[in-house]
């Protein structure tokens, strides 16, 4: 009786430590997007700030008012890369750019050709590349 309750215990104890590690890699995890959303808009805004940016988007891409939305997911933990996607709805259409980036190194990378446009579009002084 005495190894079975031990056994339960051990078992138990288990559980909730992989509930702990489950937890935090996941607060960790969202940490890391929100940086990443955050640098990624830094980098895109520079120092003409947002509404200089969505009256660029709907001037080269014909969104009216674009409604902007970011999400992002970690694709390398070791690495410290996020994948940041930004969608740009207005006038009846939507764009969606692409970017990954490290979160170490603040390299950042188009993932798809309306990520890479929008980057020359910017020119190096806005941010872009």
């Amino acid at each position: 009786m005495q190894r079975a309750y031990r056994a339960i215990v051990v078992v138990l104890f288990a559980m909730m430590a992989l509930a702990a590690m489950s937890y935090l890699s996941n607060r960790f995890a969202k940490g890391d997007v929100e940086k990443a959303v955050a640098a990624v808009q830094d980098h895109l805004y520079g120092a003409r700030g947002e509404a200089a940016f969505r009256e660029l988007l709907r001037e080269e891409y014909g969104l009216a008012h674009p409604e902007l939305r970011w999400w992002g997911r970690v694709t390398s933990n070791f690495y410290g890369v996020v994948r940041v996607t930004l969608v740009a709805e207005g006038g009846g259409h939507e764009e969606e750019f692409v970017w990954e980036i490290g979160l170490i190194s603040g390299d950042l990378m188009p993932k798809n050709d309306a990520a890479a446009r929008l980057l020359r579009l910017l020119g190096p002084a806005d941010g872009g590349g």
